[in-house]
């Protein structure tokens, strides 16, 4: 969930032009990609809905005015924000998103964790009728994250209710990196899992996927 419009531009398929490494096979599988953010090399693994988007598009017969599924990408003033939705989708109308977000605070105060959570926290208290906040510790590399779920049962003033998953770290640099998989759909009740807009096995799968990352400075990145 995010409070405010990004001017963003779309580009043709997956985000090759940011990504050093990405390994595509014809099986869904886990797919690693690596992205460099501000110093910092970050290694993650592909969500299920888009390898399997990658499958079909792979086994596809005509390519020729394909994607396999929408990349944007805004970068402006320290802050740089990756989103990614399926192909029949739009960006002010959708119900999965997997995004990242990166944010470089080097030359500001310092940050921290808790800082990056409230303001997650805040967020979703600003806009949900009702939300659900639950985290967990997880340790990628040499750098402590922590991968917060919330549920908004309602998004004030509409029909809809929000997931999300997030991986967030903080830097020894005092940069902030999210990487989070959102779901969106008709409103629901929290304690219900069937009225949710995504299966509990798709938050946990993705939970996994989260709990996988792998950031590290360029200096101490692996060549």
């Amino acid at each position: 969930m995010t409070n405010k419009s990004l001017s963003i531009k779309a580009i043709s398929l997956c985000f090759v032009f940011l990504i050093s490494s990405a390994c595509y096979s014809a099986t869904p599988t886990y797919t690693k990609n690596t992205i460099h953010l501000y110093g910092n090399q970050v290694s993650f693994y592909m969500p299920l809905w888009q390898e399997l988007a990658m499958n079909q598009y792979l086994n596809s017969t005509n390519k020729e005015h394909q994607i396999a599924f929408k990349t944007f990408t805004y970068e402006k003033g320290g802050i740089f924000i990756l989103e990614q939705i399926p192909n029949d989708q739009y960006l002010d109308d959708w119900s999965t998103m997997y995004a990242i977000h990166a944010a470089n605070y080097s030359k500001q105060t310092p940050i921290d964790m808790n800082i990056m959570i409230n303001a997650n926290k805040q967020v979703f208290k600003d806009n949900c009728v009702n939300f659900k906040y639950a985290e967990s510790p997880v340790k990628t590399s040499s750098i402590d994250s922590v991968i917060i779920t919330i549920f908004c049962d309602q998004i004030k003033e509409t029909q809809e209710g929000e997931i999300m998953v997030k991986h967030i770290t903080v830097t020894k640099d005092n940069q902030s990196i999210e990487i989070y998989q959102e779901w969106k759909g008709d409103k629901f009740i929290i304690d219900q899992q069937s009225t949710w807009p995504v299966t509990q096995s798709d938050i946990d799968n993705i939970t996994q996927r989260l709990s996988s990352i792998s950031i590290r400075s360029v200096n101490q990145a692996e060549p």
